[in-house]
């Protein structure tokens, strides 16, 4: 027996029960309209239901009319609206996707084996640029793209499942992707100190403190307001609702506690500023909104034609003396390696964080995410592990400025004095221990 068209139907007699009228819904089901004494009402009533059905979103010509092609102008438009990362997805579509022959398909005659000769036939596309195949990343951010549009096609019934689903990426795809150690970096305390030292606006000290003590991404110090501040109280803190305009990464609201270089860069700034209302931005542009996506409040040098010769303007990255590549974003990087290692205790952190608890500073969607410095935890062991006059190098001077005060590791207790010079005869500060952390181990180890 053949099935019927999706969006149709039928009548037939049931005996004992009369005329039964049933509709197919677009995603395959059937619906049950009821039972009637004659064929001419259930015909009747069958062909009201395609009526009521007719131009909404279940309508099944609508949904035999949407080409890939034709539906992606629809779905990015709702990205504009919705996504922050609508930029990005578009750019896939258009380069990977809509120049494709399964682009003229219809969204219903897209299938699994389709997808998978799609993703073949990327694998063997060489880059517009350099000419070498496609990374690795590529091919999971194109995908991605195309996996969204089907999903958002799902969510409107135009399709009953994605395709997708049985369409992974090829496991014999060549990539030139760099590794984990090669594709992101950190600052280190060095830098970090040099970073400090050169002359600096008042904003951009502040800036860089958040980036690099609270790991603040770029979008999120763009859309930061002052009431999302929180200064007073025992928990300073950030609450992160918005990057730029949008919603953030995650799609979430995020709260990052404030070790205190950050706390007092922002109490300087907040002073300079003077009063504000809760919606002011906290690092507004010359004309008061936020910045335009790309600033980084002059990280990097800038190039510009003066004279007809072209001339480099040197950015904090390069007046501090740092020559190798170091993006803005992995000052973020920098915070959630320094955490791991242990770098900043006891002066800002009371002992090196466990890789959980920097998945949760960094508000990663993902402990996998945060697995990237995984080896970075087992170094601080070692370090830790090994004899040496110190078990952390010193927080650099430039911390002094944010009211960090330094405490020497291991200061052994004095004893009560008869000394003029301390009369009162109390003890001081005990010696400050240091807990070494297991990183998962607590059920492993053994407890003799």
């Amino acid at each position: 027996m053949d099935r019927r068209e999706r969006g149709t139907g039928g009548v037939d007699e049931v005996p004992g029960r009369g005329w039964r009228a049933r509709l197919r819904l677009p995603n395959g089901k059937r619906r049950l309209l009821g039972y009637y004494d004659t064929r001419v009402e259930a015909e009747a009533m069958l062909a009201a239901a395609r009526i009521h059905l007719a131009g909404t979103k279940h309508d099944p010509k609508r949904k035999r009319g949407y080409t890939v092609a034709s539906f992606a102008k629809e779905f990015l438009a709702h990205a504009d609206r919705t996504r922050r990362d609508a930029s990005g997805i578009r750019a896939r579509l258009e380069r990977y996707v809509l120049p494709a022959p399964i682009a003229q398909r219809r969204l219903t005659d897209v299938t699994p084996s389709l997808c998978r000769q799609w993703l073949r036939e990327l694998t063997e596309r060489r880059h517009h640029r350099t000419d070498k195949p496609l990374a690795k990343q590529t091919l999971r951010n194109a995908r991605g793209a195309f996996v969204s549009l089907f999903n958002r096609a799902r969510e409107l019934d135009l399709v009953s499942r994605n395709p997708f689903d049985d369409a992974p990426l090829p496991k014999g795809a060549v990539s030139q992707e760099t590794s984990d150690e090669e594709g992101w970096t950190f600052l280190s305390q060095q830098e970090i100190a040099a970073l400090f030292e050169i002359d600096l606006t008042l904003e951009q000290r502040t800036v860089l403190a958040l980036a690099i003590y609270a790991g603040l991404r770029q979008g999120e110090l763009h859309g930061l307001r002052w009431g999302d501040v929180e200064l007073e109280g025992e928990r300073p803190q950030l609450v992160i609702r918005r990057s730029r305009s949008g919603p953030t990464k995650a799609g979430k609201v995020g709260r990052v506690p404030l070790l205190r270089p950050a706390v007092a860069a922002l109490r300087r700034w907040s002073r300079e500023v003077g009063e504000v209302t809760p919606e002011a931005f906290v690092f507004p542009s010359p004309r008061g909104g936020h910045y335009a996506r790309g600033h980084d409040f002059g990280w990097s040098d800038r190039k510009r034609r003066r004279k007809g010769e072209l001339e480099v303007l040197p950015g904090l990255k390069s007046r501090a003396g740092i020559e190798r590549p170091v993006r803005f974003h992995d000052l973020r990087h920098t915070t959630a390696s320094h955490l791991l290692m242990g770098s900043w205790a006891p002066e800002i952190v009371a002992r090196p964080y466990r890789l959980e608890e920097v998945c949760e500073f960094l508000r990663h969607g993902d402990i996998a995410v945060t697995q990237r410095y995984a080896h970075l935890a087992i170094d601080s062991l070692h370090a830790l592990a090994s004899p040496g006059p110190e078990l952390h190098p010193k927080v650099p001077e430039f911390g002094v400025q944010f009211g960090v005060q330094k405490r020497e590791i291991g200061r052994a207790a004095k004893k009560p004095s008869t000394d003029s010079s301390n009369d009162s005869g109390e003890l001081s500060e005990p010696p400050t221990r240091l807990e070494l952390v297991t990183y998962g181990l607590r059920n492993r180890c053994s407890t003799n």
